[in-house]
């Protein structure tokens, strides 16, 4: 893929890992273009602000957005691929702005998220192939499956935390997982970092340990850093998620071990049972061998790891 170039459309999750993310992916493309889901290229810092602030004020101010972006699509020409990757899900108009000057450019979708029928719909009018992490939904919808990836391998010499988790509390089961957890660590004498982000909005008598709840959303690169410092991340998987979440790929890229929930985690070729434990339910925690926590992190072939890169991403769902 040397000679070819490539237009990505990346979540915001990953936005200080953009310019990261475009040095690595230059090693496999002649050009790489990180854009905005307007089509923008995201370098363009002033233009993508005078066009926010133009969507704000009205009609005439939409016009005039719309004006600056069509000169925008104007200029990305050539183009051999198309890679738009969770949240920024562009538009038709924008993909048929961007396919005006790349008449044979291969458009691809990547959802890491849980999907239907409706959102489906507007993605196959758009994109040639569409990809999800979820394995069911890649069977119910007939869609390419592909586990996700992570983007920074980076890893820590020494691991501070013995414990660590950050998520969203999204229902009750997750603040009952990590206060157990709590309680475990302080029984076992393990150091630990629970990050259970709450609106204070919705705190009430059933989450009064304040411990472990945050009202600060973490940045994504203070995670990654967290993760790479930990011996033991914990993986709690919504309950209609059964696909592997990137905290599942960042554990592998920083040798981490990974406590998680989700049992088809076996099927990977990175499993092992050394690194990765597996628990049932709350009554599980207490059964976890401390042993886990201190014998070293098993390496895992550096070939399966590069595949869960995002190089080996990209490189995957561009060309099978």
């Amino acid at each position: 893929m040397k000679n070819k170039k490539l237009i990505i459309a990346i979540d915001r999750i990953f936005s200080e890992y953009y310019m990261a993310i475009e040095k690595r992916l230059l090693k496999d493309f002649k050009e790489v273009l990180i854009v905005n889901r307007n089509g923008v290229p995201v370098k363009k810092n002033l233009t993508n602000t005078v066009i926010k602030n133009l969507e704000k004020i009205g009609f005439l101010g939409k016009n005039i957005s719309n004006f600056l972006i069509k000169k925008e699509l104007n200029k990305i020409k050539n183009y051999d691929y198309l890679l738009s990757i969770g949240g920024e899900c562009l538009s038709k108009n924008i993909l048929n702005g961007i396919r005006e000057n790349s008449p044979s450019i291969k458009c691809v979708k990547y959802i890491f998220d849980k999907t239907g029928e409706e959102y489906l719909k507007g993605a196959r009018e758009r994109y040639d192939e569409i990809y999800t992490f979820e394995k069911d939904d890649s069977k119910e919808f007939n869609l390419k499956f592909r586990p996700s990836f992570f983007v920074d391998d980076t890893k820590e010499e020494k691991k501070e935390l013995d414990c660590y988790y950050l998520g969203a509390l999204r229902e009750k089961k997750r603040y009952d997982f990590i206060e157990s957890f709590k309680k475990y660590c302080l029984k076992n004498k393990l150091s630990y970092d629970f990050n259970l982000f709450i609106k204070k909005k919705y705190l009430n008598d059933n989450y009064n340990d304040q411990e472990i709840l945050t009202f600060e959303k973490m940045t994504y690169r203070e995670n990654i850093e967290k993760v790479r410092k930990s011996k033991v991340v914990i993986e709690l998987n919504y309950y209609t998620q059964r696909g592997l979440t990137l905290r599942t790929f960042e554990c592998l890229a920083s040798d981490t071990k990974l406590i998680t929930e989700n049992k088809d985690i076996i099927n990977y070729d990175f499993y092992n049972p050394k690194n990765i434990f597996i628990i049932d339910s709350i009554e599980d925690v207490d059964s976890i061998p401390k042993e886990f926590f201190q014998c070293d992190y098993e390496e895992v072939d550096k070939s399966i790891v590069d595949r869960y890169s995002i190089e080996g991403f990209v490189r995957e769902v561009l060309t099978s």
